[in-house]
């Protein structure tokens, strides 16, 4: 048995998921089409050239979602798959995930798309995990809140877990604390 890793966009989809989705908040008013479709294909453009603000783009895609109740959001989810992913289902990408099948293969999808769009997609796609954007959707008072995760204290927090003179502080603060019989929950 082996892991089979696969993209998404225009791997598994003949297009882009993510872009789509924009469109796709327009096509059912939840985004002024005009102002939007400029805004998402000057963001689509980012990506194409690596230029991409993944927050300031996240920020703007999904904020059209922000205060929904998590049923209408699964619902918009459901349309979404319907009527814009499966145009852009590729035979040729059930080919190849049932051969893997077959094998007994772990199926993984690995996409920079946010998981508002991948896990349906996934979903979909059938036995798919799925490794995407994550954004927490969390429910406050029964509505959905979006609470986007600050892509720069995560980048800092896995430069410094890969530091070893973390470590070795880490380390030298559990023996502290066993000789204090105290947990410190710092770096000194």
């Amino acid at each position: 048995m082996a892991l089979a890793i696969f993209d998404l966009d225009n791997t598994l989809l003949a297009g882009d998921s993510d872009h789509r989705w924009g469109e796709f908040l327009c096509d059912v008013g939840l985004a002024n089409a005009e102002a939007f479709s400029q805004k998402n294909d000057a963001f689509y453009a980012d990506y194409q050239s690596g230029q991409l603000d993944m927050t300031a783009y996240l920020d703007f895609v999904l904020e059209p979602l922000t205060g929904m109740a998590r049923s209408a959001v699964r619902s918009l989810q459901r349309q979404f798959v319907a009527e814009c992913i499966e145009p852009m289902l590729l035979d040729k990408a059930f080919d190849l995930l049932n051969e893997h099948r077959i094998k007994g293969d772990t199926l993984l999808m690995m996409t920079a798309t946010h998981a508002v769009v991948a896990e349906p997609v996934a979903a979909r796609l059938v036995d798919l995990a799925v490794l995407a954007l994550d954004v927490t959707l969390a429910h406050v008072d029964r509505h959905l809140l979006v609470d986007l995760v600050d892509l720069e204290r995560l980048a800092e927090r896995d430069r410094l877990a890969a530091d070893p003179r973390v470590e070795r502080r880490r380390e030298e603060g559990a023996a502290q604390a066993d000789e204090d019989g105290v947990r410190h929950n710092h770096l000194r």
